[in-house]
């Protein structure tokens, strides 16, 4: 079942890649899934989802774009399109499946689709990685706590009150970091993950083989796992191979 749904994720791989490259959109395989393509040739064999990077400047294209041209079996999943959503990016999700996390699934019970899915990460300059990382373990929370994912009543409450000054730090952040030097990216503020990325590692994006075919990937794959898993190229131990979720289903 699992490969099953490695191959239902490699048709959405396929209809990304298409769309971004006939409007020019740059992209690049990120975090496990690029670490997938240079250490298995594709699918980590314990995978079960996609990782993509976009540039925040071409972020609100892409999603333009993919509102009006992903196939109606695909649902572009947001804080915008789905009210029960939990996350600060995008995802397109497989109307075709279902995927259950462990711990009862409670954070994504109020989700429109649970099927497999392909994450989208917009990346932009950052000031701090350690400032970035700070910010977001509020901002994530008040975030969902507001959505009413998280916390009581008095807790929605509270988060709407707060949330007004978290924009207006992110905003001040987000100023500072012209300062800071064009090298230096992260994911942008919510996300609550903070990978030490370098401009110069990912651009200009180049082919990179996954699964027998070309998607795009960061210039310099080597460096850019290096900095994000270390010894990346060693296979972990069986009791460390990280899934993450309990159950699949995948459907005709």
């Amino acid at each position: 079942m699992l490969r099953k749904a490695q191959l239902r994720l490699l048709e959405i791989m396929v209809e990304f890649d298409r769309i971004c490259k006939e409007h020019n959109i740059p992209y690049f395989l990120s975090g496990g899934t690029c670490l997938g393509a240079i250490r298995h040739g594709g699918f980590i064999p314990w995978d079960d989802d996609v990782d993509i990077d976009v540039l925040n400047k071409d972020y609100k294209r892409l999603l333009d774009i993919l509102k009006k041209e992903l196939p109606a079996k695909y649902f572009l999943q947001n804080a915008e399109t789905d009210k029960g959503f939990y996350q600060v990016f995008t995802r397109i999700v497989d109307k075709n499946s279902r995927v259950t996390f462990p711990n009862g699934d409670k954070i994504r019970k109020r989700m429109e689709y649970k099927g497999l899915f392909l994450d989208i990460f917009p990346i932009e300059k950052t000031l701090s990685y350690r400032l970035k990382k700070t910010i977001d373990y509020y901002y994530l929370y008040v975030f969902r706590a507001k959505r009413g994912i998280k916390g009581s009543f008095l807790t929605r409450v509270i988060a709407y009150m707060v949330w007004p000054f978290l924009q207006v730090v992110v905003a001040i952040a987000k100023s500072l970091s012209v300062f800071s030097s064009n090298e230096k990216l992260c994911h942008v503020y919510g996300t609550k993950i903070t990978p030490k990325l370098r401009y110069s590692n990912i651009f200009p994006v180049k082919p990179m083989l996954f699964e027998g075919m070309y998607f795009s990937g960061p210039a310099k794959p080597h460096e850019y796992l290096t900095d994000l898993y270390g010894k990346y190229a060693a296979i972990p131990p069986a009791d460390k191979r990280k899934v993450h979720t309990e159950k699949i289903e995948v459907y005709t």
